[in-house]
């Protein structure tokens, strides 16, 4: 009975389909491709790469059987091309006039599209080449002016440009390569002591390409831990945001029907990007022993035909698995087509499917925010780009509105400052002619007089004359432990208010991706560190302030933190990414004067000289480090003592 229903045992998922959610980490979603079928035929034996043209005619590369195999519509093979010639054929493209371009073993091979072989090229003669660079090709793509984009392997200053009679026109889109401290550090005593050979750091070779209708060039590189997948210019560099999800393994690309492409991945899985390098889907698996559907064994090549199946080569078992786009996906395909030529608005309907069948689907939200502000419904594009973490459209949403609130109202707002002007001078005047201010003034200076109050805005007189507050602090006993701790509250609370109601575009999101008693173990742990190291390390450099005055003056060395922080981030609340200047700016001032006061806390409560506040200075943070080494280390032993005794005790409990 199981054999009776292949297709039906297959038919289940045999993979889960992940997107990208607004916060940026995969999350499980609808199926997006279903796998179908698979196509087979004794002279597949190893699909090595697959090609389809625009007639929807299968070209496949199979090294098993030396040869390229043509498939029709139907997927029926209808003809072979290049037995007796082709060697170890790994990459096939077809030009403009039906050409079929072949990657083989140290050559390039064209034929006609009846079969008959047109030319070979072998390696370029042009000194510009290379004369001891190998020419291995692997992969290559055919622009509409029938040049040649070679991927060649070990060709690590990129891919191989060739004009239509092969002859070499330049290298495009090479990687690039960073040194490492280590690497700089090496090389610097291997140039000392003379040694030439082995730390030569040069760059990985692409190791696929595609190429669209527009002749935009698409590559992969398997290896790269970032800017794995390309989309490059005229000029050889990536267009695509170096903030792109990466994906692993890289061994193919292709680029779809709606501006779209495709990744695939030697662990069997499928990368959908939109053109701007938004994830749509990750889908796909690999599996030793597996025979179900869309399951690779070991995957090689992906190519996609014109109605969007996607066709999967599995070059072990000599099969090509197809899947098909759900109707989900077809949603966000259609949207997509919309969205790519900027008909936000046309694409609404398809958008607003998609959040039905999916709430957390990023780029539809993106698409309805452009749809709403081409709409000029500002407010509700507003909230879809916030809901998509979109900080551009937001952005330039809030500025619409900005615009339009302070065209309403800038007749009351001048209106209201001059009358406020007006009022103050009026009333400094009558104060001046009457003392009409003398109650409030005697009010305000009995609340000064109360010591903890007069403690509290000690903090004010260190924006203008620290030095005088860390005396009065040292010498003066004008401020407690009390109005310390007091600010430290305040300090805290300040952070927190900060993290919460920073505007959108500058917010840090760290309240939503961190707990909150790890942000109060870790404020509390940072603050007493500090104190406590710089204190210890006074004693024994000679310092001659106390514990309590070194309480005390690091949270008046905050003072401007505690004073402009609320003001700063209440302006984030009201900037766009075109003012972030004035917010980015004032936030550097204030914790660069902070941090110079508590520089100039060390010197004057511990008497120290310039040479010696800075020892004092670097003995705390290298003090700081060796604690909390001292503490992980303790924590990773006592988690391990733990563990022994708990497996121990139930050893005991077992056999007992």
């Amino acid at each position: 009975m199981l054999v009776g229903w292949p297709l039906d045992a297959y038919a289940q998922d045999a993979y889960k389909t992940y997107t990208i959610s607004v916060d940026g980490e995969p999350i499980e979603t609808q199926t997006a491709y279903a796998a179908i079928g698979v196509i087979s035929d004794p002279s597949l034996q190893q699909p090595e790469d697959v090609y389809i043209d625009e007639h929807n005619r299968m070209y496949i590369a199979d090294s098993g059987s030396k040869q390229i195999i043509i498939l029709d519509e139907s997927r029926e093979v209808v003809k072979a091309v290049g037995q007796e010639v082709l060697q170890k054929p790994t990459g096939v493209a077809v030009g403009p006039e039906g050409k079929i371009y072949v990657a083989d073993s140290g050559k390039i091979y064209a034929f006609s599209k009846d079969g008959e072989l047109l030319a070979a090229f072998g390696k370029p003669e042009s000194p510009l080449f290379g004369k001891n660079q190998i020419f291995q090709p692997s992969k290559l793509a055919v622009d509409i002016r029938e040049n040649l984009y070679v991927i060649g392997e070990g060709a690590t200053n990129g891919i191989i440009q060739l004009n239509k009679d092969g002859e070499f026109a330049g290298y495009f889109g090479a990687n690039t390569t960073q040194t490492s401290f280590f690497q700089a550090f090496r090389n610097l005593i291997t140039a000392n002591s003379g040694i030439k050979t082995g730390f030569m750091n040069v760059p990985i070779a692409p190791t696929n390409i595609d190429i669209d209708d527009r002749g935009i060039v698409y590559t992969v590189t398997n290896g790269l831990e970032s800017q794995a997948v390309k989309k490059l210019n005229v000029a050889g560099r990536n267009m695509l945001p170096s903030s792109m999800f990466n994906p692993e393994l890289t061994i193919d690309i292709e680029v779809g029907n709606q501006g779209n492409f495709y990744v695939l991945s030697s662990r069997g899985n499928v990368y959908e990007y939109d053109s701007t390098g938004n994830v749509l889907f990750i889908f796909g698996s690999q599996a030793s022993d597996s025979q179900r559907l869309g399951i690779l064994k070991e995957p090689s090549s992906i190519a996609v035909d014109p109605q969007g199946k996607i066709y999967l080569t599995d070059k072990s078992q000599g099969l090509i698995h197809t899947l098909e786009p759900t109707e989900f996906t077809d949603l966000v395909h259609q949207g997509l087509a919309y969205y790519e030529e900027g008909l936000y608005v046309q694409s609404e309907q398809y958008w607003k499917q998609v959040l039905q069948l999916n709430s957390s689907f990023a780029l539809a939200h993106i698409a309805m925010g452009e749809a709403y502000y081409k709409q000029l419904q500002y407010a509700e594009a507003l909230k879809s780009f916030e809901m998509a973490n979109h900080v551009v459209g937001y952005s330039q949403a809030f500025w619409e509105i900005r615009y339009n609130w302070i065209e309403a109202h800038i007749g009351q707002m001048m209106v209201g400052l001059i009358l406020a002007f007006i009022a103050w001078r009026a009333l400094k005047y009558a104060d001046k002619r009457t003392d009409c201010l003398r109650g409030i003034r005697a009010v305000w200076k009995k609340i000064r007089s109360v010591r903890l109050i007069h403690e509290l805005l000690l903090l004010f007189k260190m924006l203008r004359h620290p030095l005088d507050t860390f005396y009065d602090i040292k010498n003066g006993n004008k401020a407690s432990v009390l109005s310390a701790s007091i600010l430290y509250i305040v300090f805290f609370v300040e952070y927190m208010l900060s993290l919460g109601y920073t505007g959108f575009i500058f917010s840090t999101g760290l309240l939503e991706n961190i707990s909150l008693l790890l942000i109060i173990a870790i404020f509390v742990s940072v603050l007493a560190l500090f104190i406590i190291v710089n204190y210890l390390i006074s004693t024994i450099t000679d310092g001659e302030g106390s514990f309590k005055q070194v309480y005390i003056s690091s949270i008046y060395s905050l003072a401007p933190y505690l004073i402009f922080i609320l003001p700063i981030t209440l302006l984030s609340r009201v900037l766009t990414i075109n003012e972030a200047f004035l917010y980015d700016f004032s936030l550097q001032i204030i914790i660069v004067w902070s941090v110079l006061n508590l520089c100039i806390m060390v010197k004057e409560i511990h008497n120290y000289t310039i040479s010696e506040t800075i020892k004092n200075i670097l003995l705390t943070l290298f003090g700081s480090i060796i604690t909390v080494t001292v503490l992980i280390i303790v924590y990773i032993l006592l988690g391990q003592v733990y563990e022994f005794i708990y497996s121990l005790i139930q050893e005991v409990t077992i056999r007992v």
